[in-house]
């Protein structure tokens, strides 16, 4: 069976990599060490497979648009080049595991949950940021998942968790000794394509951090839902639906390790970084 060996959770906001020095140096540092320690820890755990969750930016679905979206090219070119400029990176092709792909779409089948897939996506910040940290030179192959947290008609908290849940099974179905790490990025608070664009509510922040790293799941699911999320007068961010993935790959009641929370209005987003201790 294959392993799930790393499990992180962190902000993709493109300033990190477009316009970093628009933010006070200490806290462009903290995010940056933040980075550092992940990508530490990203290569003590030798995946063989990145498995990235994150959200559609509208940049492929508008009109139509799934709940989830599994990329199953052979390849991906991250980012697009609209948004290479303002992101100041180049371009480039990244592996895909179609056979990992695939078999995720197969054993979500399996258990109720229909995932659409497509060889033709689209991207821009939401895996160029974290792989450009987490893998500079590309040597693991990415299986990227698109979600729908802009668009109408999101799914719950309990979706996207479930959706975790179905990784790590599909993990266990993997061939003995392969290596498989999870991320999940998106957020903190900013409210994309909301009204209250780039506000940043720390409070949010920090009560949606603090439970998981207490492992406080069942309270995490009472207090965040749609209706809190997308609530009215707050910076809140559909984006953060993206780390229920991650927590349901490692299970309930597992605790999580804060590495760094900085409000960058800068960079208008509220900007953290954390990850789960996976026996290896």
């Amino acid at each position: 069976m294959g392993k799930l060996v790393a499990v992180f959770a962190a902000s993709h906001a493109p300033g990190q990599v477009g316009f970093p020095d628009a933010a006070k140096p200490r806290k462009k540092e903290n995010v940056y060490k933040a980075w550092a320690e992940l990508r530490s820890k990203f290569e003590e755990a030798r995946p063989d497979i990145l498995v990235g969750v994150s959200n559609d930016h509208l940049q492929n679905f508008h009109r139509v648009q799934p709940p989830f979206c599994v990329g199953t090219a052979e390849s991906h070119i991250l980012p697009r080049q609209a948004y290479a400029k303002m992101l100041r990176l180049t371009p480039h092709s990244v592996r895909g595991h179609v056979a990992f792909a695939e078999s995720l779409i197969r054993v979500a089948a399996e258990n109720g949950v229909d995932l659409a897939f497509s060889e033709d996506l689209q991207f821009q910040d939401e895996f160029s940021v974290p792989k450009h940290f987490l893998d500079p030179e590309d040597k693991v192959p990415l299986v990227p998942i698109l979600t729908n947290c802009l668009n109408r008609n999101q799914p719950p908290p309990e979706r996207f968790y479930e959706l975790g849940r179905i990784i790590a099974k599909a993990i266990e179905g993997r061939p003995e000794g392969e290596r498989i790490a999870v991320i999940g990025t998106g957020g903190l608070s900013h409210d994309p394509t909301g009204p209250n664009w780039c506000l940043i509510d720390e409070d949010f922040d920090r009560r949606f951090l603090k439970l998981i790293v207490e492992g406080e799941t069942e309270i995490l699911f009472r207090e965040f839902t749609l209706e809190r999320i997308f609530q009215p007068g707050k910076g809140g961010t559909p984006e953060v639906l993206n780390w229920f993935v991650p927590l349901g790959a490692v299970g309930v009641r597992t605790k999580a390790t804060l590495l760094c929370y900085e409000p960058v209005p800068e960079w208008a987003t509220g900007m953290g970084y954390l990850c789960w201790e996976i026996q290896n």
